[in-house]
């Protein structure tokens, strides 16, 4: 039988197979459509704070409504001292605090120093990130407004002295609503996509294996099997990334770069170190169930390792060395780079490379597994036409 026909028989077993054809089509489906909703309503507004005004003069009062007609920031509440700002924010009536030292309106128009100090839950840090760039807008309005004041009543002087030669205007390139769902979705897809594709392959090598077919239908050899099923998945799956990254993003307003053969191509590399890997875990399990429930407690490791949400530097020299064997560690950042960033494909060379590795080591030790296993297993003589 010829190696297309072989290619068509693995995709209709990936079809046929009620367990892989879950897991492949209707999850890779539902999470595409399920995932990005809490994301759609990403920018939080009007977080509540506290206010400690310990000046009580007309500076502070502007400042605080200056605070308060921010979109990120609603003043709820004047408090009289630091301990019941911290007791608030304890109880989660507000979200941060601002406290606005004495003397305060005395030293802006002295045009010296005053020190704002603002305090927050830090385990929820897009809502304190968000509060401060409230705060800081409101203190820069402010300051803007004095020194136009200062202006217009010193002598020409002052006005050289305290005028800003430019102004700096910052545009957020990659990111411009500042918000989880730009950066976020596009490396959850990915990893969505290598899961998916563990669970499948991994899923069809041990249903083959137990039926017997792989052994009879490919006449004891590896590489005519790997190859048809590798290409049968690797297609699959590469269509379902053009639907993630080139049809459902622009749907959820996620700027993209456009489409280039570079992304497609390393993601090609991306998929065979991933379904190689699932092929070898398909051989290493006595039931599939076990690959699903190992696939889906590596996710949270994996989403922390790969460097999109928890910095790459932070994370211990071992435990990144341990999780570059995965090739979503390796994957998902450099894709963003390519994906989003329009990076060159030669910036990623090395990872690239990495991944081939992974590639080649798993053949190899999948080569040696199922030589075993086919020499150690009877012939059963069940047809081979279908699963």
């Amino acid at each position: 039988m010829s190696w297309w026909r072989h290619i068509i028989f693995e995709l209709r077993a990936l079809i046929a197979h009620e367990n892989t054809r879950m897991t492949v089509f209707i999850a890779a489906v539902g999470y595409a459509i399920l995932y990005p909703l809490p994301y759609q309503h990403q920018l939080p507004t009007d977080i509540p704070m506290a206010a400690v005004d310990l000046d009580q003069s007309v500076a502070s009062r502007r400042l605080l409504r200056m605070i308060d007609a921010t979109p990120q920031v609603a003043v709820d509440r004047t408090v009289s001292s630091e301990l019941v700002a911290q007791d608030l924010v304890a109880a989660q009536a507000v979200r941060g605090y601002l406290i606005i030292p004495k003397d305060f309106n005395r030293t802006l128009l002295r045009r010296s120093s005053s020190t704002l100090a603002m305090g927050g839950d830090g385990a929820y840090y897009l809502l304190y990130a968000t509060q401060a760039e409230g705060v800081m807008g409101a203190v820069g309005a402010l300051n803007n407004e004095i020194s136009e004041l200062i202006q217009l009543r010193g002598s020409p002087s002052v006005v050289n002295n305290t005028s800003a030669p430019f102004e700096l205007a910052l545009v957020n390139a990659f990111n411009p609503q500042l918000g989880y769902r730009n950066y976020v979705i596009p490396a959850v897809f990915l990893l969505i996509l290598h899961q998916l594709a563990l669970m499948g392959m991994a899923t069809m090598t041990w249903v083959q294996r137990q039926r017997g077919v792989a052994r009879d239908r490919y006449q004891q050899s590896w590489w005519r099997e790997s190859s048809a099923r590798l290409t049968a998945f690797l297609s699959v799956f590469l269509l379902l990334s053009l639907l993630y990254f080139y049809v459902l993003l622009p749907l959820y307003h996620v700027p993209i770069s456009p489409f280039r053969i570079g992304v497609v191509a390393f993601l090609g590399v991306f998929f065979v170190a991933t379904l190689l890997l699932g092929q070898l875990l398909g051989r290493l399990i006595p039931h599939p169930q076990i690959v699903v429930v190992v696939v889906i407690m590596s996710s949270l490791p994996l989403v922390f390792s790969a460097g999109f949400i928890w910095p790459v530097e932070s994370i211990p020299d071992w435990w990144h060395l341990l999780m570059s064997a995965v090739p979503a560690t390796t994957g998902i950042q450099y894709f963003l780079q390519i994906h989003l960033y329009n990076a060159p494909l030669l910036s990623v060379s090395s990872e690239l490379i990495i991944l081939s590795m992974i590639a080649v080591v798993t053949a190899l030790v999948d080569y040696w597994l199922a030589a075993r296993q086919r020499t150690s297993m009877p012939r059963t003589g069940m047809a081979t036409e279908d699963l």
